[in-house]
């Protein structure tokens, strides 16, 4: 279980299906300040000392999108609406074992070691940058050098 407790040492906070994005993404000049907080997010993530508050909802580089609205989360057409994106959230973290709260990415790291392209599929199937290919060959070549 996770075993910080204070919020005063959160290097990041990162929304429960992102601990899957994470390791695949790429960053691309496209995504603007959305591909910066993710790839600061990602660096933060690869480190098995950083800590992380995991979260059902809105987190750090979703504050910098600019689908993100304050009032009804996530609008992207791509990804939301956010009721969607939260189901996400929640299908990670069961299928990861976790719970929201404040985690040590070394933690994290121990229970990516447990999933499957199997399990991923039933999360990610419909997503579009895993449609695209190469996203579960990047997560899983990440997963084996953690």
């Amino acid at each position: 279980m996770n075993s910080t407790s204070s919020k005063d040492s959160i290097d990041a906070t990162v929304r429960g299906h992102h601990l899957l994005c994470l390791l695949a993404f790429e960053s691309t000049q496209q995504y603007g300040e959305f591909a910066s907080a993710f790839a600061s997010m990602k660096a933060l993530y690869l480190s098995p000392d950083s800590t992380f508050e995991v979260v059902v909802g809105n987190d750090d580089a979703c504050a910098v999108c600019d689908y993100y609205s304050k009032e009804v989360g996530c609008t992207s057409p791509e990804d939301g609406p956010e009721p969607r994106v939260r189901s996400l959230d929640e299908m990670v973290l069961g299928i990861l074992g976790m719970k929201p709260g404040i985690w040590k990415t070394r933690e994290i790291h121990s229970r990516l070691s447990t999933l499957t392209p199997q399990r991923t599929d039933s999360v990610c199937g419909h997503c579009p940058w895993h449609l695209s290919g190469g996203c579960s060959k990047r997560l899983f070549d990440s997963i084996g050098k953690l």
